[in-house]
């Protein structure tokens, strides 16, 4: 079941948060970013990008494509859009920002289910690469 509270920020507060620490990719106006996914839920995720010299902005609303990197070596592309971003101090070398996953594909819905009913069970993390450096 999709999350009730799609379209309103209320969700990152009531749909339930895995911890994950997942290699994922930005795509936006076609240019990559490397970051991590820290959290996800059914409606959307939590995202720290990799450190930059160079600062990034993500306006609010951006549309973007994410591609998230599976431990089964497979990737899922989902839409997302910004709800919030802010560059993490320090020095604002990398960015953290909360994304609304936009129509979730149901192999994505599959691998929050799997997760989600794993947590129930134990304390489950999700790791499937270390911190990258660049893309």
């Amino acid at each position: 079941m999709l999350c009730a509270y799609t379209e309103k920020r209320d969700c990152e507060r009531r749909c339930k948060r895995i911890i994950v620490s997942s290699a994922a990719e930005l795509i936006v106006s076609d240019v990559s970013y490397a970051g991590i996914i820290e959290n996800i839920s059914k409606c959307g995720l939590y995202l720290i990008t990799s450190p930059s010299e160079t600062p990034r902005e993500f306006s609010l609303g951006t549309r973007l494509e994410l591609t998230l990197h599976l431990f089964s070596g497979e990737s899922l592309n989902l839409p997302c859009k910004v709800r919030w971003s802010y560059k993490t101090p320090p020095y604002g070398l990398t960015n953290s920002m909360g994304m609304q996953i936009i129509g979730p594909p149901q192999k994505y819905k599959e691998f929050y289910e799997t997760l989600l009913f794993s947590s129930d069970k134990k304390s489950v993390t999700y790791k499937t690469a270390d911190y990258p450096t660049h893309i």
